[in-house]
């Protein structure tokens, strides 16, 4: 399939990313790149980035990086899937707060009229949010966020939180590693690291829905039946065989013995 001499720019920007600023670069790499004519200027739900051809020649080649990175930093913070019924232009607005002084912090160039009032800095969306009033104005004319069941494939928004929550941290760690993680999404990563929810939540209730703990009639109880009574023993079945894979890579060097501990602790 020929692509067209914009796509083949928003790709080779995207290419640039991975060399000069690898954290949104390699998180680029997630988003499948949609040239669309319904989309105005450009936007993402955690699955695509999709953009207007017009829009996109209109800006420099700087500008098209800081739109690209705009995009990436929406998936990194799941905007996608953190409006739950909020105004959908007031959330825009609110996202947009919450990332842009982010990217100016990182040297990015954004396209015109991007919103970044300093009273916000430091701020969740949601924190935002509330603080907008209800009139909020005009968000900005590029660059939205959408829902991520809004996308035309069908998406767990949980799974994408995950998926996101985990490419962050690689991405983050492939810059570090490079020497070219700014310090502002140093910041970023340890505090969505920190809004995670423990992987042993997630853990447990996987292992204990597999053990079935109740009575069952097909084995009579042993200690009744001399006494020709017929009642039920507790039927207990654990999981079965299992395959725990651990990640021994450097970013989870603190961890490996928390991960051994709680092998054992399953089994």
């Amino acid at each position: 399939m020929e692509h067209s001499p914009t796509y083949k720019a928003v790709t080779s920007s995207r290419s640039q990313l991975i060399l000069n600023e690898p954290f949104f670069g390699v998180l680029s790499l997630k988003l499948k790149v949609r040239e669309r004519d319904d989309c105005k200027t450009a936007s993402t739900d955690g699955t695509h980035l999709d953009f207007n051809a017009k829009f996109v020649e209109k800006q420099d080649a700087s500008q098209l990086l800081g739109l690209i990175a705009h995009e990436v930093l929406h998936c990194a913070n799941n905007h996608m899937t953190r409006r739950n019924g909020r105004d959908p232009t007031r959330w825009n607005i609110a996202c947009d707060h919450a990332i842009n002084h982010i990217l100016l912090d990182c040297g990015f160039v954004l396209p015109d009229g991007g919103l970044h009032d300093p009273q916000y800095r430091d701020m969740s969306a949601e924190a935002i949010y509330e603080l907008l009033p209800e009139d909020a104005g005009d968000p900005c004319k590029w660059g939205h966020v959408t829902d991520a069941d809004n996308s035309a494939i069908d998406v767990d928004a949980g799974q994408l939180e995950v998926d996101w929550n985990l490419a962050v941290q690689q991405a983050a760690e492939i810059a570090r590693q490079a020497g070219k993680l700014p310090g502002s999404i140093e910041r970023l990563v340890d505090k969505l690291g920190k809004a995670t929810i423990d992987f042993r939540d997630h853990l447990w209730p996987f292992f204990a829905a597999t053990t079935k703990n109740d009575f069952t009639w097909r084995r009579p109880h042993r200690a009744y039946i001399s006494e020709d009574e017929y009642f039920p023993s507790m039927h207990d079945e654990g999981p079965g065989t299992y395959v725990v894979a651990m990640d021994t890579s450097g970013s989870t060097y603190n961890q490996i013995h928390k991960f051994l501990s709680e092998i054992v602790a399953i089994h």
